[in-house]
């Protein structure tokens, strides 16, 4: 079981949040928006001390590679940037028409956004619902044909060999990496049309936390399979969430279409 209590909301972006991502080993938070930019927070003082711009619509997801001290970024404007962290400066670019909008992304193996020197170890989803090998640029055999619902989210699993996908019908999907085999599907949608729309694992990735459209967080317990804690946490739709852990005190990270980020205190009992 879990609790959460706020601590104190990041103000910055003019329109909804769409990712959130912690920086290993630091006191910084990188958040992504719909009014195009990235900012560089410091938790210290809840602070923005650097914004990167360059796309030209909605970015919606983030990587962060610690040891290259690169941040990897997708767009609603179909490219895909590479940014040097402490310059703020874009070092590579990538786009392709056939691709639309890039929706998600996630690196192929979770150890490997500290393993350094291997920017293309990621996928991504693209707006016709297909997923996508950067290295190769080659469909990902086995996510493929979700035109309707779409990918909205992708997580890969630092605990076991398995990614984690939400579709915008809701539905989360448990992939095995190494075959693309479906392990599990888990819906979250209610009566009330209730839906995920983003997700993260906690520290030893034995809980899932998941944003919900209703501007809700729940807590899904991975081993029993069941909803352990649901809060609010937005009054709009919840577009990104991330763990953190700080000198053993755990954090829960949201951004939301009310273009605030708020941090959120963690208890688990």
């Amino acid at each position: 079981m879990a609790t959460m209590k706020q601590i104190e909301p990041l103000r910055g972006h003019h329109r909804s949040v769409y990712g959130v991502v912690e920086i290993k080993d630091s006191n910084l938070l990188l958040s992504s928006s719909a009014d195009s930019t990235i900012r560089l927070w410091d938790l210290s003082n809840n602070t923005t001390i650097r914004i990167f711009e360059g796309h030209q619509d909605i970015v919606k997801c983030i990587l962060v590679n610690e040891k290259n001290h690169e941040i990897i970024t997708g767009s609603y404007d179909g490219e895909i940037r590479v940014w040097d962290m402490n310059s703020g400066k874009c070092i590579y670019q990538f786009k392709d028409p056939q691709y639309g909008q890039i929706t998600s992304m996630c690196w192929k193996k979770y150890n490997q956004r500290n393993e350094g020197g291997d920017k293309q170890s990621f996928i991504f989803s693209s707006s016709d619902g297909n997923v996508f090998d950067f290295e190769t640029k080659k469909l990902v055999q086995g996510m493929e044909g979700k035109k309707k619902q779409g990918i909205v989210c992708m997580l890969s699993s630092k605990k076991t060999n398995e990614i984690f996908c939400v579709g915008k019908e809701g539905t989360m999907k448990i992939f095995k990496n190494d075959n693309l085999q479906v392990l599990c599907n888990i819906n979250h949608q209610t009566t009330t049309g209730v839906t995920a729309s983003c997700l993260c694992f906690d520290g030893d990735a034995s809980h899932l936390w998941i944003g919900l459209s209703n501007g809700s967080v729940s807590c899904f317990d991975i081993e029993n399979q069941y909803i352990s804690y649901t809060s609010a946490a937005h009054s709009e739709p919840i577009r990104s969430v991330s763990f953190i852990e700080n000198n053993g005190v755990k954090y829960l990270v949201t951004g939301s279409q009310d273009c605030s980020v708020k941090i959120w205190k963690l208890d688990y009992y």
